[in-house]
C-alpha cells in the first residue's frame, strides 16, 4: 500500500492503532487490545488461519512477500538499505551497499516482487539530485538499474503486471497523480487513470490478466473514506465495485482473477474481506474473511492465497510523573494518563492551567489515521476528536480559548497551521504555507511562529501575529541556515523560546540550540552556550521551565537513542547552565515541540514503552480460488 512521501515522512515507522470504544460506541468484546503482541494472538481465532512469520528485531519495515511467500522484502531505517529476509532461516540480508545515513541520505522505499521472485522494483531517493527514481534489482542483490526518473515526479511502484513486463506506478507532480504502467527494462510510462488533488493515501492492484486495475483514494474532506474503483486497463471505463460508509483499500486479486480482496472497516472493526468481481463489476456483496484486525498494516496477498501483513502493538503510554525541578530526581511512580498501553501517542501537551494533557493518537487502518485527545490529569474526563485535516503533526494550546493549533496539511499538500475548535470540532486555516510549530503570549493574543522561507532567502523569521486583527511584526531573524521553531513563551510574555535545528555533522536536522528572544527588542540569548555538545551524535533542546520561570531545562541526548538524556537548568539571564544530578530514564518520546513540564514546572508528560511490529500471515480457502 502506498502512502505519498509527504505523509509518509511524518509516520513512516509510527505505530498506529485503533480508536477507542468508549468513543466509538464499539463493544469491548468486539475490540481485541494488543497489549503486547508478542504473548497475544493478533488476530481472533476460529475464523482464518494466521501464523506469525518475522518479529523484527531492529527497525525493519516489511513493504512486499515474495511470491512464493519465502522471503519478505524490507527497508531497514537504520541505514536507508533494501534487503530482504529469509521466513525459513531468519536472515537477514541487505541488497543495497549505500551504507548509514552518516554515509548518504540515500534510501531505499515501497519495494516490490516481479511475478517469478527474481527482482524486486523498489523506490530509490537521490539524496544529490534530491529526485526519487524507480529501480530494479535482482533479488541476490545483481544488477541495479533505473528504469524510471524525471525530475521533479515522486514515483512509487505498487505491484507488476503478472507477465512481469511492466510496473504499476504512482506518478505525482503539481498535485496530479497518475496510475501508470512503467516498462521493467525502461521507457515511457502509459498511464491508466489521472487524478487531481492531494490525496492522503492511494492504492492500486492489477488483476492477474492485466484487463482490470482497482483503485481507492481519499481525502479529509470525504470523511476519510475511500471506496473502490476498477477501471478497464484498455479504454479507461470505471465502475464503482465497493461502495459503502466506510474505508475500503484494495490489496490483491485472487489468482483466478474471480475476486478481489481488500481491507475495510465496514463492519465496526478493521477485516480483510473479498468482493466477487464478474466482467469488472461486482457480482454480490463482499465475504468477510476475517475480522478484528486491529494494529495491521497490508503488505500482500501472493498468487498462492496467502495474505502478509504488518502488526503494531507494544506496551507505549502517556505517562505524567512528579519531578524535583532542583534534581531531576522523579518523585512518585509515573502513573500512566491513558490506562489503554499499546497504542501509539505522539507530542503530548500541557493545557495552560494543567489541569489536562493534548495528544496525538495514530490509527493504521485506512486513512482515518490520526486523533486528537483531550484528557484529564487526575480525573476520567476524555474527547476524542477526528480533525479532517490532512498529515496533522502537533497540537498547541491556545490559551483563553476552547482551541487547539494544528500543524497539517492543505488539501494541495502544502503545509499549514489549523485552529481547531474543541466546541464544534471544525477546523479552519490560519497559517498557510508553514511547518513551524506555533506558541503564544500567556494572554493568548498573540501567536509567535516561523512561515517558510520563499524564494531564494532562506532566512528562518520569527514573527508575532495579533490574533484579534492578523497584523503582524518580525521580532527575529536566524541567517546561520538550518531551521527554528517557537517553543514556549515565558509567564511574563517577555521573552520567546526557541529551538534551532541544524546538521552541524549530522545526516538529518536535528535540535541543536536553545536561545530566548526578547518579544520587545529581539534581543538573542544562548541559554545552551555553557553545555557541552557533540553536534554530530547530540541533540540539544529546551524541554520546559523551572517553578519560577527565571529559568529553563534543556535536555542533552544522543541522537541514535531516546533512552537516556541529560537534564540542564539555565537561567534565562544568560548565566552559566548547571546539571541536574539526575534524568528520567527509559523515556521513548518527550513532549515534542512545547514544553515537557507543566506551568507549575513540577510535573512532567512524556511518552513510553516498547513499539513491537510483526509481520504475520493468513491462509484462507477463499483467498486461494472462487467455487
Amino acid at each position: 500500500m502506498t502512502v505519498l512521501r509527504s505523509a509518509l515522512c511524518a509516520t513512516a515507522l509510527a505505530t498506529l492503532t485503533a480508536c477507542s470504544t468508549e468513543q466509538s460506541g464499539d463493544s469491548s468484546a468486539a475490540r481485541v487490545r494488543l497489549a503486547s503482541i508478542s504473548t497475544a494472538e493478533a488476530v481472533i481465532p476460529g475464523v482464518a488461519s494466521a501464523d506469525r512469520v518475522w518479529v523484527p528485531k531492529g527497525r525493519y519495515e516489511a513493504y512486499d512477500a515474495s511470491p512464493d511467500g519465502r522471503s519478505l522484502a524490507y527497508v531497514d531505517w537504520d541505514t536507508g538499505n533494501l534487503g530482504v529476509h529469509d521466513v525459513q532461516t531468519g536472515v537477514n540480508r541487505d541488497l543495497t551497499k549505500k551504507g548509514t545515513y552518516q554515509d548518504s541520505e540515500d534510501e531505499a522505499e515501497n519495494a516490490v516482487y516481479s511475478p517469478d521472485g527474481k527482482h524486486i522494483a523498489y523506490y530509490w531517493w537521490d539524496s544529490k539530485t534530491k529526485n526519487g527514481e524507480v529501480r530494479v534489482i535482482a533479488s541476490d542483490g545483481s544488477g541495479v538499474r533505473t528504469v524510471f526518473r524525471e525530475v521533479g515526479v515522486e514515483n512509487w511502484p505498487e505491484e507488476w503486471t503478472r507477465d512481469g513486463r511492466h510496473i504499476l506506478t504512482i506518478l505525482s507532480k503539481d498535485n496530479v497523480h497518475r496510475l501508470a504502467l512503467i516498462p521493467a527494462d525502461g521507457g515511457s510510462p502509459r498511464v491508466i487513470k489521472a487524478i487531481t488533488g492531494r490525496h492522503v493515501k492511494l492504492s492500486a492492484s492489477l488483476s492477474p490478466d492485466g484487463r482490470y486495475m482497482a483503485y481507492s483514494v481519499g481525502e479529509p474532506q470525504d470523511d476519510f473514506q475511500r471506496h473502490i474503483h476498477i477501471v478497464t486497463v484498455d479504454d479507461g471505463r470505471e465502475s464503482a465495485v465497493v461502495t459503502r460508509n466506510a474505508d475500503d483499500v484494495p490489496v490483491g486479486w485472487t489468482a483466478d482473477g474471480l475476486r478481489l480482496v481488500f481491507v475495510s472497516d465496514r463492519a465496526g472493526t478493521p477485516g480483510l474481506w473479498a468482493q466477487r468481481i464478474s466482467g469488472g463489476r461486482a457480482d454480490g456483496t463482499p465475504t468477510l474473511v476475517r475480522g478484528d484486525l486491529w494494529h495491521m498494516q497490508p503488505i500482500r496477498l501472493t498468487n498462492q492465497g496467502r495474505f502478509f501483513y504488518d502488526v503494531a502493538g507494544g506496551d507505549r503510554d502517556v505517562f505524567v510523573a512528579t519531578f524535583d525541578p532542583e534534581t531531576g530526581r522523579i518523585q512518585a511512580p509515573p502513573v500512566s494518563l491513558t490506562g489503554h498501553p499499546g497504542e501509539n501517542y505522539l507530542n503530548p501537551q500541557w493545557s495552560p492551567d494543567g489541569k489536562h494533557v493534548a495528544y496525538l493518537k495514530l490509527e493504521e487502518t485506512g486513512v482515518r489515521y490520526m486523533r486528537i485527545v483531550i484528557q484529564s490529569v487526575g480525573g476520567t474526563e476524555v474527547r476524542e476528536f477526528l480533525p479532517r485535516i490532512m498529515g496533522p503533526r502537533s497540537v498547541t494550546w491556545v490559551p483563553g480559548s476552547q482551541s487547539l493549533m494544528v500543524n497539517g496539511s492543505d488539501r494541495d499538500g502544502h503545509p499549514s497551521l489549523y485552529r481547531f475548535d474543541l466546541n464544534t470540532g471544525n477546523a479552519t486555516q490560519e497559517i498557510p504555507n508553514t511547518v513551524s510549530v506555533p506558541s503564544f503570549s500567556p494572554d493568548g493574543r498573540t501567536m509567535y511562529y516561523v512561515p517558510r522561507p520563499q524564494g531564494v532567502d532562506t532566512a528562518s523569521r520569527l514573527l508575532a501575529r495579533d490574533m484579534a486583527t492578523g497584523k503582524e511584526r518580525q521580532i527575529y531573524v536566524e541567517r546561520r541556515g538550518g531551521r527554528i521553531n517557537a517553543n514556549a513563551v515565558t509567564a511574563d510574555g517577555r521573552w520567546v523560546i526557541l529551538v534551532w535545528a541544524a546538521k552541524l555533522g549530522a545526516p538529518n536536522f536535528h535540535p541543536a540550540g536553545t536561545f530566548a528572544i526578547s518579544t520587545e527588542t529581539g534581543e538573542m540569548r544562548d541559554l545552551g552556550a555553557t553545555i557541552p555538545f557533540d553536534s554530530a551524535h547530540q541533540t540539544r533542546r529546551h524541554a520546559g521551565f523551572t517553578p519560577d520561570h527565571k529559568g529553563v531545562l534543556i535536555m542533552v541526548q544522543r541522537i541514535d537513542s531516546m533512552a537516556s538524556f541529560a537534564l540542564w537548568r539555565a537561567p534565562l539571564d544568560g548565566g552559566r547552565a548547571v546539571r541536574l544530578p539526575f534524568a528520567p530514564a527509559d523515556i521513548q518520546q518527550i513532549a515534542g515541540p512545547g514544553s515537557w513540564t507543566s506551568p507549575d514546572g513540577r510535573r512532567i508528560v512524556y511518552v513510553k514503552g516498547k513499539q513491537v511490529r510483526e509481520v504475520w500471515s493468513l491462509d484462507d480457502a477463499v483467498l486461494r480460488t472462487s467455487p
